[in-house]
């Protein structure tokens, strides 16, 4: 078996876009063009987000602990999607963000689990009083329909045997 090398190496670009008590946050798809184009708000805002997002993980002591989030605006109704881990190239941890989610992208995680479920149902297929039927039950699994950047950045809500669970978490600033 032969080994491939070659002299291009893939590299990783991350447009830096704030730096916050010595925390970077980088963005590495197209998390503040999103912002610019789905909220119409100055960039003041986004920033401001992320900088309660660094003081939140300090203050809860989870600034040193590799975890996914949304950081939720409350006041202006828009999340910003977070992974935080080491950066690759110093081993520091930092923030790596890929997209910024409008107030109606949100909407699978604001509402009531029953309603989202049924919903999700309705979208599949299923009529209305089947869905509601299996929601009594509790029984079943299936995916939650979320906006497709966060399925491509591995982000998922699933429903099964009644309970609804995040491979994220949700932290409301």
């Amino acid at each position: 078996m032969k080994l491939y090398t070659s002299k291009f190496m893939l590299q990783e670009y991350f447009q830096p876009v704030l730096t916050f008590q010595g925390y970077t946050i980088y963005d590495i798809e197209h998390s503040v063009k999103r912002f610019k184009e789905r909220l119409k708000l100055p960039l003041f805002y986004y920033e401001k987000l992320l900088k309660k997002a660094i003081l939140w993980l300090v203050k809860n002591k989870k600034d040193t602990i590799e975890d996914r989030y949304i950081f939720v605006s409350n006041k202006y109704n828009f999340g910003i999607q977070l992974d935080w881990r080491k950066d690759r190239k110093d081993n520091k941890f930092a923030g790596f963000t890929a997209t910024t989610l409008s107030d109606k992208e949100m909407n699978f995680f604001k509402y009531d689990d029953k309603k989202i479920i049924i919903e999700t149902l309705k979208h599949k297929g299923l009529p209305l009083t089947e869905a509601k039927k299996l929601i009594q039950n509790e029984i079943g699994y299936f995916r939650i329909k979320t906006p497709k950047i966060l399925d491509k950045i591995g982000y998922s809500i699933f429903y099964e045997n009644g309970k609804i669970y995040y491979t994220f978490n949700v932290v409301r600033l």
